[in-house]
Order: C-alpha cells, then sequence, then structure tokens
C-alpha cells in the first residue's frame, strides 16, 4: 500500500511527520514531547496544500493511536511502531 502522505506532502509537513515518528517511537523521550510533535505535525498538513481533509483525517487517527500506545506501554512503542511500518510502508 502506498502512503500518500509520503508522496504529496511539502518538505516541512515531512520534517515533522519524522519527528513525530522518531520521538513517538522512542521510549526515552516523553510523551508531552511526543505530543507537541503531534500538533506540530497537524499544523503543518493544515497548511499544506498538497494534503487533503482525508489524508488529514486518517493521519490525525493513526498519529492518536501511536500516541496512546506509547501512554500505556512507554517501553514497547518501539516494537509496536516497528510492527507498524511494516504493515504500512511502501511496498
Amino acid at each position: 500500500m502506498c502512503n500518500i502522505i509520503t508522496v504529496m506532502a511539502n518538505k516541512i509537513t515531512l520534517e515533522d511527520r519524522k519527528i513525530f515518528h522518531e520521538n513517538v517511537a522512542s521510549s526515552w523521550v516523553d510523551w508531552n514531547t511526543s505530543l507537541r510533535n503531534f500538533k506540530d505535525y497537524i499544523e503543518s498538513m493544515e497548511k499544506d496544500c498538497d494534503v487533503d481533509e482525508h489524508e488529514i483525517a486518517v493521519e490525525i487517527r493513526r498519529c492518536s493511536e501511536l500516541l496512546l500506545t506509547k501512554n500505556i506501554d512507554p517501553k514497547g512503542i518501539s516494537a509496536s511502531f516497528c510492527n507498524w511500518r511494516d504493515e504500512y510502508s511502501e511496498r
């Protein structure tokens, strides 16, 4: 499955997405930092003319689930995130 956001988004949106992914997957980064990264990512998507409302909605849901996983099991998020990336990355 091709991830549209990585194909269509501008450089700032992609950088904010990368920062969020790195921090949400790192057990040593606290949850509030990841939440702030998520907010930055959402704001970037809103400003990005190449990202439509559906893509934003999908990303909000996906990233929210990652934040929830981090909150429940901060040490286990890395393994969960790696499994998620294998399932949803471009093939």
